[in-house]
């Protein structure tokens, strides 16, 4: 009704709906929706929200606007695991991974602790930049360097990115590295026969070539 004032508990859905409209109207919408309201009503379910409208739209300098902004209130609106996922996400149409690294990173500085779902994010965003080795790295060192423990969707994640680039060597590798995970996951198992599928018919093709030389 007209005079009501919009409060957190009004807001959250209102923007949450803003991330299932058209990707030109979503996340403007969004933006006037936080830019409307009152500041003592923002809470970080308002923050997180948002970002997912944005992320949608892959908007990222506002979803990290967004950040910026919890950081300089007072006082500050701590982000939680949704908030970053979003922002993270955001990076993904636009291929953008060294930021998304860098907000990984600067998570962690914060003294807040990523979870699957960040890590997930990250890996993700380095799948559509085509950065299979940097994946691989984050893989290989999420745990100790984050305390997240790998998982199966963490492993096909990363395989995806590297059966894009065609690094079917590597994905194997990594299967063979990750091996218990590997058996956990039917997506896995797929990528196995798939990449020891084309490494044998590249043998093939090598051996047709090396026949021919020679004739």
């Amino acid at each position: 009704a007209a005079g009501v004032a919009p409060t957190a508990y009004t807001l959250v859905p209102a923007l949450s709906a803003c991330a299932a409209e058209p990707l030109a109207y979503g996340w403007r919408r969004a933006h006037s929706l936080m830019a409307a309201a009152e500041p003592a009503e923002l809470n970080v379910h308002c923050y997180s929200a948002a970002a997912h409208a944005y992320e949608r739209c892959g908007r990222w300098q506002e979803a990290v606007g967004l950040l910026v902004e919890m950081r300089a209130r007072e006082p500050p609106i701590v982000p939680n695991s949704h908030t970053y996922t979003a922002v993270i996400g955001s990076f993904g149409p636009s291929r953008q991974w060294q930021p998304a690294l860098a907000v990984l990173h600067g998570m962690r500085r914060s003294g807040l602790q990523p979870d699957a779902h960040v890590v997930e994010a990250v890996l993700k965003v380095l799948g559509k930049a085509e950065r299979w080795s940097e994946a691989a790295t984050l893989l290989s060192t999420m745990r100790e360097a984050y305390g997240v423990r790998p998982a199966s969707h963490h492993l096909t994640t990363t395989l995806q990115c590297h059966a894009a680039v065609g690094r079917w060597d590597e994905g194997l590798e990594l299967i063979d590295r990750f091996l218990p995970l590997s058996a956990k996951s039917s997506h896995v198992t797929s990528s196995r026969v798939e990449a020891s599928q084309v490494k044998a018919s590249r043998v093939e093709s090598s051996r047709v070539v090396d026949r021919s030389l020679i004739l």
